[in-house]
């Protein structure tokens, strides 16, 4: 996640943010476009699944250290290497090794028998390791998925975002919410391309009633930002403008979701005066703030 470092905040709080980077780069926080769809979905898949420190992986490598998952590993290798050994170097081991060891081994061992063996024990450490990834990548890969089917599918509607100007109709028009709920994202100018990039995400949503049934409260959401371009104040960036529309709007508390394996965003949310309540379930952290 990002940390602060020296930026300044807009006093609008349905327009943008903009701060400079330590190399000088602009950074600018706005309100969603249409065109911004397909990099927010990206930033959401890299930053909870498939780059480096996402949750994801932060837990499978958790999981793997589990005594289990380290003796699956290594009987999955050392069956291999039996299984190697045994179709290149078994019948001349079989002549070299004394009557008393062949006699214990029995006449009837062949080296397809500890081929099998070897494969079987190899399929089944296998195995094992897939289902213990499956379960850990799962949960948050279903996130991914779920966001898809849901406030992603149709982020301008779902976030009530409208265009800016009764005259601007075109196809990517300048938006801005009508209500409590938004979507915003941070851009910076791509050195590579010389046009904006898409490289962070927030947004405000409803809050979930399993965690408050108390009105007018509402719920800090997708706050992501690329693993390319951290440690810029992106982030913080973000969270200002989220909550400055939220002051705007009246709402009298943000509350957020978070794991136990996203230990740089909980510092961040707490920086910002984000104090941790309920756990929901399995690794889910709840935090709350106070309008």
């Amino acid at each position: 996640m990002d940390t602060n470092n020296g930026t300044h905040t807009s006093s609008n709080p349905k327009g943008s943010e903009s701060l400079n980077s330590n190399d000088s780069s602009l950074v600018r926080v706005r309100c969603f476009r249409r065109s911004d769809l397909t990099a927010v979905r990206k930033i959401c898949w890299e930053c909870m699944v498939a780059c480096e420190g996402s949750p994801a992986r932060v837990y499978l490598s958790k999981i793997m250290q589990k005594p289990s998952c380290r003796l699956a590993i290594a009987l999955f290798v050392l069956s291999i290497a039996v299984e190697i050994a045994t179709l290149f170097f078994f019948d001349s081991w079989r002549m070299n090794t004394s009557s008393a060891m062949n006699s214990f081994l029995g006449p009837s061992l062949s080296k397809i028998q500890v081929a099998i063996a070897a494969t079987v024990t190899a399929l089944f450490s296998f195995l094992y390791l897939c289902c213990a990834a499956y379960t850990t990548v799962g949960f948050y890969y279903e996130f991914y998925a779920n966001s898809l089917r849901t406030d992603y599918n149709d982020p301008e509607n779902y976030y009530e975002l409208r265009p800016a100007s009764d005259g601007d109709v075109g196809k990517d028009p300048e938006l801005e919410p009508i209500g409590k709920k938004g979507l915003w994202v941070a851009e910076i100018v791509s050195p590579k391309t010389g046009k904006p990039e898409v490289v962070g995400t927030i947004t405000l949503d409803n809050a979930p009633s399993d965690f408050t049934k108390e009105p007018n409260v509402f719920e800090l959401r997708r706050m992501f930002v690329s693993h390319h371009h951290r440690n810029r104040g992106i982030a913080a960036a973000l969270i200002r403008v989220c909550e400055a529309h939220a002051r705007a709007t009246k709402v009298s508390a943000i509350l957020l979701r978070t794991t136990i394996y996203q230990a740089p965003a909980r510092k961040l949310y707490e920086k910002y005066g984000y104090k941790k309540g309920s756990r929901a379930k399995g690794a889910t952290v709840g935090m709350s703030k106070v309008r």
